[in-house]
């Protein structure tokens, strides 16, 4: 997802002590991993970014979270983050509450401590006054993060915050992933802008920042940047600021009437391909398709049977900006036997994963061939 990291100074803190069972030595014992909420401001109607950060490096391949948001409302966009971009991922949504089930093909996941490992963009309500401060919890029904081999981590985790204060706040940026070109323009949404707020991007240089009203910027790009991932800082002068890791902000298109399946969000490492196959298991699968480009993603989707043979076919209009997500049965309108597995063609490149629902109703992602 991103091919360097510089660095923001984060303090990183050894737990090995902390975490080492008695009975093994040092070289022996299993490192924890510690979990930490960022600390937020943001103002009444404006979006805080919630981040989840490890303060210090670990390879996680797969891992199970969850968290409680309280009184903050209307998730707006939900991202996860890896150095070598390989994390898939699934949101569960009840209430106030999200799950998060993660795979780390490389193990990459949690390996820098400067960057997010997840992202949750959220909505102060209106009405709340300022000065309240509206806790984020993690835990909730616990934590399981594994290694690279399978080892558990013990975990040391630590709940944030969002204080709600008049200020500054980036709600969006557009394009939010794309690969762009010196001299394009990048669209900051939010609150609080003001024709001397100050913006700087992590990996690129600006050569203007243009103020349109106090929800709206305009910068252009003095340099090729990689928008996927990319750490944005806004300024006033009166020392208000915020911070924003950038990514494209898609919906849901259509609906599942399967339960589980409607309250997943499927969460992509930034990974084109016009083919893809997704295996089905057992349990109930659904596919996932995103289209983050401008243009409409025409996609054929095949069900095929253990030993290749196509047992149905559909064809599906993916919208810019939008994700499909559907259960095998329901896409296809036929019942699937285990081991059979789905194909993805698109001629617009697109993003593609699995995601397991066990008879729990827990999601785990799948990672596409």
């Amino acid at each position: 997802m991103f091919t360097r990291y510089p660095k923001c100074g984060l303090p990183a803190v050894s737990l090995a002590l902390l975490f080492a069972p008695i009975a093994l030595t040092a070289a022996q014992a299993v490192v924890g991993v510690s979990l930490k909420i960022a600390r937020e401001t943001a103002p009444p109607g404006g979006i805080a970014q919630v981040k989840v950060l490890v303060t210090e490096p670990k390879p996680i391949s797969t891992g199970r979270m969850a968290f409680s948001f309280g009184r903050l409302e209307r998730i707006a966009g939900i991202a996860v983050m890896s150095p070598t971009n390989d994390t898939f991922g699934v949101a569960q949504l009840g209430g106030s509450d999200i799950r998060f089930a993660v795979r780390s093909t490389t193990s990459s996941f949690g390996m820098d401590p400067d960057y997010p490992i997840l992202t949750v963009a959220a909505r102060v309500p209106a009405t709340v006054p300022l000065g309240t401060v509206l806790p984020v919890r993690i835990g909730g029904d616990g934590i399981t993060l594994l290694g690279p081999r399978g080892a558990v981590y013990p975990i040391q985790a630590s709940d944030g915050s969002v204080t709600v204060a008049t200020g500054i706040s980036i709600d969006d940026v557009s394009p939010g992933s794309a690969d762009l070109p010196a001299g394009s323009g990048v669209t900051i949404v939010g609150h609080g802008f003001r024709p001397t707020t100050k913006v700087r991007f992590s990996e690129a240089l600006l050569s203007s920042v243009r103020f349109v009203d106090s929800t709206h910027l305009r910068v252009v790009l003095a340099q090729p940047a990689r928008m996927h991932g990319m750490r944005i800082r806004a300024e006033n002068p009166d020392g208000a600021k915020t911070t924003y890791f950038s990514y494209q902000r898609t919906r849901r298109q259509g609906i599942s009437a399967f339960a589980a399946v409607q309250n997943s969000v499927p969460l992509f490492p930034l990974r084109m391909t016009t083919h893809a196959r997704v295996p089905v298991r057992v349990v109930s699968t659904a596919v996932a398709l995103q289209n983050i480009s401008a243009a409409i993603a025409p996609v054929i989707v095949d069900l095929l049977a253990p030993d290749g043979q196509v047992l149905a076919r559909k064809t599906i209009t993916v919208n810019p900006s939008r994700y499909v997500l559907r259960e095998v049965s329901e896409l296809f309108g036929i019942t699937y036997v285990p081991s059979s597995s789905v194909r993805v063609q698109s001629t617009v490149p697109i993003q593609v994963m699995g995601i397991e629902i066990d008879p729990a109703g827990d999601a785990t992602p799948i990672v596409p061939r």
